[in-house]
Order: C-alpha cells, then sequence, then structure tokens
C-alpha cells in the first residue's frame, strides 16, 4: 500500500507513506490504534511522527488550549424552536485578509453571510465539505441519489 496526504491536510516535512505504514503496523499490533498510543510512539526520536508534535509541554499546553476553545466555539448553535430539528452554528470559520495577510478566525454566521468575501469563503468551505463527505462515502450505493443531488450542486 502507498499512502499520502489528504487534501488539504498535507503535514510539511512528514513522510505520509511512513506515517501509513507505521499506523498500519501498530493497528495490527494494538488491534486497532489510539490516539494516545500514536503520541506514546512517536516521543521516540526516530519515529515518522516525532517531528509533527509539540514536545515543549508550555508551548503544547497553550496549542491545546487554543484547540479546545476552538471546540468551544463551534459547539456554540442558534436555537429558534426545539421542534425545528437541527440547529446550525452560531459561529464559523473565515479568512479575511488583514494588512496584506490572511487572518484566520470565527465570526457569527449572520456577519459572516452580509460579506462578500467572507460569504464565498463559507459557500466555498461547504461545498468543499460536502465533495470531501462524497468521496468518502463514494461507494455506498445506497446514498447514490444525494450524490446526484450534490454533483448538482458543485
Amino acid at each position: 500500500m502507498v499512502y499520502g496526504w489528504k487534501c488539504g491536510y498535507e503535514v510539511s516535512g512528514i513522510d505520509a507513506n511512513a506515517v501509513g505504514e507505521y499506523l498500519e503496523k501498530a493497528s495490527k499490533k494494538h488491534g486497532k490504534i489510539t490516539a494516545a498510543q500514536v503520541v506514546t510512539d512517536a516521543k521516540k526520536r526516530r519515529h515518522p511522527l516525532h517531528n509533527y508534535f509539540v514536545w515543549d509541554d508550555a508551548k503544547a499546553a497553550s496549542y491545546y488550549r487554543e484547540v479546545q476553545a476552538g471546540r468551544v466555539i463551534r459547539a456554540v448553535v442558534m436555537v429558534a424552536d426545539e421542534d425545528a430539528g437541527a440547529s446550525p452554528r452560531a459561529f464559523v470559520n473565515v479568512v479575511e485578509e488583514e494588512e496584506g495577510a490572511p487572518e484566520r478566525g470565527y465570526l457569527p454566521v449572520a456577519v459572516a453571510l452580509s460579506k462578500k468575501e467572507t460569504r464565498e469563503y463559507v459557500l466555498e468551505t461547504a461545498r468543499s465539505e460536502l465533495g470531501a463527505w462524497r468521496r468518502r462515502y463514494a461507494g455506498l450505493m445506497e446514498l447514490s441519489r444525494i450524490f446526484r443531488v450534490i454533483d448538482e450542486i458543485k
């Protein structure tokens, strides 16, 4: 098997094939592989993922808190009516040009959709995620009707 990085997830300086081979061997050895096991294994300096992780505990803790904050932001939804079913996210991640440099952050959905640049970014992100979902489940013929609609949208 030859491994590569998923589109949009390239990891600079890390060999995807070496990581894929490690994950395959580790899953055979342990029955399944967990994130905790990957971190434990990657502590070895010669491990293909060693340089991917931040080993300075203070920096890693700060980064993890930022990851947690992002999860909280993404978890907030707008609740208009309990009977309405799924509630849309209240905030979306966008990229805006700030002083000539791209700046990533979250905006309330209404604000993001009211600006042309961020609205296009949100729509393109949604289309990209929809395409990724379609590719992930392409082998499920039971979803072929949904795939046709997705293809029309894209």
